[in-house]
């Protein structure tokens, strides 16, 4: 279900979010990355970032709700509100 939502927003908000794999787990699954950003193909050196982690231990589910949640709100709010265009920009 993470996956399809994650590939759903992607598809969704082209322009500014690229899934793209980290790698396996030790239960060979996949360690999803959602880049957010005004430009997602390349960062400039010196360019600001955050990252957040979710699912560090299976049976957390908090911490993927509150990556997704997050994820939701910069990019449906990207372009519509100052301080998130701002954040994404930055």
């Amino acid at each position: 279900q993470l996956t399809q939502k994650l590939t759903d927003i992607q598809a969704r908000h082209r322009d500014h979010a690229r899934l793209y794999s980290a790698g396996k787990s030790v239960q060979n699954r996949e360690l999803w990355v959602l880049r957010i950003s005004a430009n997602v193909t390349e960062r400039a050196l010196g360019t600001p970032m955050f990252k957040w982690v979710g699912n560090m231990h299976g049976n957390e589910a908090v911490g993927q709700a509150l990556c997704v949640f997050l994820i939701d709100y910069l990019l449906d709010n990207y372009g519509q509100d100052d301080n998130v265009t701002s954040l994404v920009e930055a």
